[in-house]
């Protein structure tokens, strides 16, 4: 199954777009459709930090877990702030390391 989500569908102004609410609501419990989704959040660039830039997406992503955006989108955002945590503590680790280097 190929699935496609343009950046512009998953993310509007107020938060996660209706369309992606639709897709994990319908198929989020088909993890490819969850990975998906995920890799269209996490593309783009940045300048700077990465432990910055995560924390900025993780600070999002709270945002909408506090809205009511049903069990399942809610249970999506948590697993995806679990993942920003722990690549928040490893970029951590590693700017420290080249700090120091």
């Amino acid at each position: 199954m190929n699935t496609v989500v343009t950046k512009r569908r998953a993310v509007s102004a107020a938060g996660i777009a209706q369309l992606t609410k639709e897709l994990l609501n319908r198929y989020g419990s088909i993890r490819s459709v969850r990975n998906g989704i995920s890799a269209n959040f996490f593309s783009g660039g940045f300048t700077g930090l990465r432990s910055v830039h995560l924390r900025g997406k993780r600070d999002k992503f709270r945002v909408w877990l506090s809205q009511d955006l049903g069990p399942v989108v809610s249970q999506w955002i948590e697993e995806e702030i679990e993942e920003l945590d722990r690549g928040i503590e490893l970029e951590e680790i590693n700017e420290e390391r080249e700090h120091f280097e």
